[in-house]
């Protein structure tokens, strides 16, 4: 059958390529010579045809007489074997196009089930506080500058709160060529976080951002960070359908904040901490009342008191490390999970 088939298919195109006479003669003596097949399955006489090769003066063989004679030989079901030809074309064409149809309609409900994959970029700001701990805050710059923090965030500010150490004015100026580094003349310890909110709220327009993106400076992220937090942000809007002022995401999941539900890519907490908040700017002014009440809990407690939410991706893209903090001790600090 795939003889006939074959034969059919290229009998009349290769009668004028040289090469292909060639490759389609070899074909055919191969086959006769070493699967022993009688001449009499074939229209013409291999054997006869193989005793007339010709070897041309550089020694090569020459396989044009032998295509001449194959192309001259009617073949008596040449037509029924292109009807099958056809057929078979058709069916495999039916298959393909019936895939295709298959793979378009089940794209959207695919794509939904990955919120990565209808992440559109928004406008971000990307907020961390340094002070002192050089060994922390050099392994947080560098696991930001190797995520996609300066890809999606068109401002990166980092705030030093009148550092002490000069360990750490030598890696902020390494960094200047990629962060906007702010240095505050007084320790304000906890209540720098309440003059950074300040800081965006007078100083920057809002109509240049929609989300804020705080980051500790003892954490580490992951490459696709901000990415990952604002898709996973966005999925929360739509399944839950909660106003923007209405909840805050983190990237940091700790088994020190319990999980209320699980979702497909996200949890609901509890509670959060501050190593990681992802905001929209309605909550601002919120979060900057709040922080100032009880630092990161003034923010819990502020969220609840207005039936707010707190979120935080599942898994989780940012890790802990401080161990030494004002609330951190290394028997007590929170740890990724």
């Amino acid at each position: 059958m795939l003889r006939e088939i074959f034969y059919s298919l290229f009998r009349v195109p290769f009668c004028y390529s040289k090469v292909s006479r060639r490759v389609v003669g070899f074909y055919y003596v191969y086959f006769h010579k070493f699967h022993h097949t009688s001449s009499a399955q074939f229209p013409f006489s291999v054997s006869r045809l193989a005793t007339e090769i010709e070897v041309n003066a550089n020694g090569k063989k020459n396989y044009n007489n032998i295509m001449r004679r194959l192309c001259a030989v009617p073949y008596p079901h040449a037509h029924r074997i292109g009807e099958k030809v056809f057929l078979y074309l058709g069916l495999f064409c039916f298959v393909i196009l019936l895939g295709l149809i298959i793979f378009l309609a089940l794209r959207g409900p695919l794509r939904a089930r990955h919120p990565l994959s209808t992440f559109k970029p928004q406008k971000t700001i990307f907020l961390m506080r340094s002070y002192n701990r050089p060994e922390y805050l050099q392994k947080t710059l560098d696991s930001v500058a190797r995520s996609d923090v300066m890809q999606h965030c068109h401002r990166c500010i980092i705030y030093d709160d009148a550092s002490t150490n000069p360990e750490v004015e030598a890696i902020l100026k390494k960094f200047e060529n990629r962060f906007e580094v702010l240095r505050n003349k007084k320790n304000l310890r906890q209540n720098s976080m309440v003059a950074l909110l300040d800081f965006v709220q007078n100083t920057i327009n809002t109509s240049t951002y929609d989300y804020i993106c705080y980051l500790d400076n003892d954490a580490l992220v992951k490459t696709n960070f901000v990415q990952t937090c604002m898709a996973t942000y966005k999925k929360i809007q739509d399944e839950q359908q909660l106003a923007s002022h209405k909840f805050i995401l983190t990237g940091f999941n700790t088994a020190n904040h319990p999980i209320e539900s699980v979702h497909d890519g996200y949890a609901k907490k509890k509670s959060i901490g501050g190593i990681h908040m992802h905001f929209h700017r309605d909550l601002l002014q919120k979060i900057r009342n709040w922080w100032n009440l009880n630092l990161d809990w003034g923010v819990v407690h502020g969220l609840r008191d207005e039936n707010g939410h707190m979120y935080c991706c599942l898994p989780g893209v940012v890790e802990h490390i401080g161990q030494y903090g004002d609330h951190s001790r290394p028997d007590a600090y929170d740890k990724a999970v």
